[in-house]
Formats: structure tokens, sequence, C-alpha cells
């Protein structure tokens, strides 16, 4: 097939996970396309793996990114995802992993995403997936961890030129070689929630005498911040209680937050870490607006193919939402919609002259 009719064909099967509902299968991929387009060929598409793939997202984000970036607004967030499939033999790619969500080991596939923010635009720029491989018992053992990839990503993101101040994340990853990677090696700031139970110093006095009392026995009210030094960390942190109210979607408590960035006000740093629920919002679209995972592939390299291909459905929509001010569910509906009049309108066409019964009641 010419690049010309991969090209296209890459792009009218994303607009299909767009406006898809249920399963996404090949065969219907074909049909409404009205033949242009096989099985065989989407099936192959998906399986060389070579238009849709992590190292191909960069390219196809990259002219939006360059569109609306900027350092001063960009927010590099990283948190992962477990798309489900519990009906799929486990290979490595799809297996056995921890959804915190549900308390229990699921079978899926988990994805981690760099997600950049700036100037009312977001999108993945980056994205990995926890694989897995079998060890001399045959059990399948993680080939990196979270916090090794994620180090990877934010070096591939300063490699690629993204330009931002800040990166977020959530208590999964505040570990000591992140923070230390972020400060330390790549001059930038981050801004962590952190576990109430980390240990935490008041002073460079009891820093050197060893003296650390558990976060949550820190003497700060709501919206106060302190200095201090946490245990294993080479250099000052600010340490932030923030108190957020239960709404619908969550209980409320007390998140712990931690900053590099000494000069940065108790407000803004509050103020940013808000934007990573943005990262929260994209695993949600994924799922119920981009056909995540919903595609029934059998392979590996169809797996990551499809699953890649709802990330730039995913992009399709941002870009939507940029230029027509709906959000990505508000869009989803009004194709529903638009989905139901055209099947009223066939309904219609196949019962004219046709005696069908309709529902009445006396």
């Amino acid at each position: 097939m010419k690049q010309s009719e991969i090209i296209k064909m890459s792009d009218l099967y994303t607009n299909y996970l767009m406006v898809a509902d249920g399963l996404t299968t090949a065969t219907e991929f074909s049909s409404i396309t009205n033949g242009e387009y096989s099985h065989d060929q989407l099936t192959t598409l998906l399986a060389e793996g070579e238009v849709f793939n992590p190292k191909t997202l960069w390219k196809s984000v990259k002219p939006f990114v360059r569109k609306f970036q900027n350092e001063e607004d960009g927010i590099l967030t990283f948190d992962d995802t477990i798309v489900d499939k519990e009906y799929t033999d486990e290979n490595g790619f799809v297996s056995k992993f921890y959804d915190h969500s549900k308390n229990k080991y699921v079978n899926g596939v988990n994805i981690l995403t760099a997600y950049y923010s700036a100037n009312g635009f977001s999108c993945p720029v980056g994205v990995s997936f926890m694989e897995k491989e079998k060890d001399k018992n045959g059990n399948y053992k993680q080939i990196k961890t979270k916090n090794e990839e994620l180090r990877e990503m934010v070096v591939r993101a300063v490699y690629n030129e993204i330009p931002f101040s800040y990166v977020l994340a959530d208590s999964w990853y505040a570990t000591k070689e992140n923070m230390e990677f972020i400060k330390k090696k790549l001059n930038k700031n981050f801004i962590f929630s952190c576990q109430n139970n980390r240990l935490f110093a008041n002073s460079e006095l009891d820093l050197a005498n060893g003296n650390f009392v558990n976060i949550k026995d820190v003497t700060i009210k709501n919206g106060e911040s302190k200095k201090g030094f946490l245990k294993g960390i080479p250099f000052p942190i600010l340490l932030i209680r923030f108190d957020y109210p239960s709404s619908k979607e969550h209980v409320g408590g007390i998140v712990y937050l931690v900053t590099s960035d000494l000069e940065l006000s108790n407000k803004n740093t509050t103020t940013i870490y808000r934007k990573r629920w943005k990262v929260e919002e994209y695993h949600k679209s994924l799922k119920q607006n981009a056909s995540l995972g919903k595609m029934p592939a059998k392979t590996k390299m169809t797996q990551q193919s499809s699953l890649c291909a709802s990330l730039i459905a995913f992009v399709k929509f941002e870009c939507l939402r940029i230029s027509g001010k709906l959000n990505h569910f508000a869009m989803k509906q009004r194709i529903r919609i638009e989905k139901i009049k055209t099947g009223m309108a066939e309904l219609k066409k196949m019962k004219k002259g046709i005696s069908v019964p309709d529902l009445c009641f006396a």
C-alpha cells in the first residue's frame, strides 16, 4: 500500500475510534469505509506497528505542542492507568497489575503517560507500557519500574525541547531518585504529593542531628508551608499542607505537597498542583470517548498499535475542543445523537411499504 493510502487509512481509523461505541473491530471499520479498506489491511497496519507506537506519538503531537508551548506555563504530569483485558491471555504486555481504584490485581495493560499542559492546551507527549517478561521459573516480572520509566521520559521531553517548569505526580513517584534526578540532573522543579509518614527535619540542625518527625506531625495548618528537609534528600524542600473538601468524585482529606521551588508561594503551589487533575480527565476521556482498549486484539503489536491510535484520537478531540469550545464529552454526545438520527432515518426507510406493528396503548 502506498504511503499516502496508509496515512489516509490511519486518519480514518482514528476518526472511527472517536465515533465508535462499544467494541471496535477491523470488520466494522471495513464496513463503514464501504470496503475501501479491508479487514486484512487494517489488521496488517496494526500488526506492523509502524504507524501507531510511542515513537510516532511525539511526531503526531509535536506541531500542536509547538503552537501552544510555554515554559512558564508548561507542566509535565506523570500518571498511569490500567486498561482492563480480563479475557485476554497474559503475554507480558497484557499482565497482572495492581489497580488501586479497585484494590486488587487485574489483567490488563499498564500505561504510563507524560502529559503536557500549556496555554489551555494539553496532550500526551510520551507514553510507556509497563511490560513484563518471564523469569526462569516462568513467572512474569516487571522489566522496568514506573519510576525508572518516568526518569527516562522526562529526559526524552527535555531532548524533544518541550518547555516546562514543573514535573507533577502523585506520591507513588515522590521517590528520592526522582527528586534528585529532576532537581540536580535536569535543573527542573517538581511538585509531588507525599505520604504523611515520610520523615521530615524542620531545620539544618535537626537534619545534622538526625531529628526527624513524620510529616503528619509537622505543625502547619491548611494552606501553610514550612521549609525543611525530607530524609534522604540532599537539598531543602518546601512542605505545604492542603485540606481539600469532599465532592461527588472524591472523598475529602489532607494532602501534603513537597516542592523543590523554595520561592513558590503556598497558593501558587496548590494552584499548579491542581493542574494534575487534567491527567485524570485525560484517562477518563481516553476510555469513554477515544475507544481505549475496545479493540479485541490478540497480539502484543496489534494491542499496542490500537492503544496508541486511541491516544491520537484523544489529541484530535483536544484540537477540536480548542477550536470549537466544546469539551470531549459534549462532542461525543453530539456524535451519538447524530448517529441515532441517522439510524432512525434508516429504520424509517426499512419500514416504508411494509406492515410493521407500532405499539399502542388503549
